[in-house]
């Protein structure tokens, strides 16, 4: 095989890669492991969850408690159409969420209907 074939069947491979391409990509993937995961991921602030609950029964109640203890949600609004379990809901949440150090719900944040 003469020298002009051997240069040809090397160019014409796919499986090359060139010194500056390496480096290139070796440089981007160097660079990607500095940054801070916050600029990936989001910040603390942008990636909580805020939950309504209406219908502040039990099962409502349940669900909220679960998101609230595992999930690190927050209650910024309650909702019923009766205002003792309202009023029950109100207390619970209030106790558990600032014990996590949220704010309390105010008045502008229950609804009866």
């Amino acid at each position: 095989m003469s020298n002009k074939m051997k240069q040809e069947a090397s160019n014409s491979s796919s499986d090359t890669v060139d010194r500056r391409k390496f480096i290139g990509t070796a440089a981007m993937t160097a660079g990607m492991m500095f940054l801070k995961p916050e600029l990936v991921r989001g910040t603390a602030a942008n990636s909580a969850v805020r939950v309504g609950l209406l219908g502040c029964g039990g099962r409502g109640t349940e669900d909220t408690t679960n998101l609230v203890d595992t999930g690190g949600a927050r209650v910024v609004a309650l909702g019923d159409l009766f205002q003792d379990q309202l009023d029950k809901a109100r207390e619970a949440f209030n106790k558990m969420q600032q014990e996590k150090g949220y704010a309390a719900l105010d008045a502008s944040q229950l609804f009866v209907e």
